[in-house]
């Protein structure tokens, strides 16, 4: 995954796993993953124009509108 400037929405389970003692490598990656992304947690992924959106739960790459991509960082 590359840091960008654009807005992204991350998945809640993203945001647990960076406090996770039980899952060291999501834990990783979740950090890294807020570290270098400047990030929105919001229901509204769409309508804050966010290009990206970190979820565990739903179909890797699958772009939604032509606007957001969907990826899985644990894919």
């Amino acid at each position: 995954m590359k840091p960008t400037n654009d807005k992204v929405f991350l998945d809640t389970n993203i945001v647990i796993y960076a406090y996770s003692s039980t899952e060291e490598a999501k834990q990783q990656t979740s950090r890294r993953i807020m570290k270098t992304n400047h990030t929105v947690i919001s229901t509204q992924a769409l309508q804050s124009g966010c290009k990206l959106l970190y979820s565990e739960d739903l179909q890797h790459g699958q772009v939604v509108e032509n606007q957001l991509t969907i990826l899985n960082p644990y894919r």
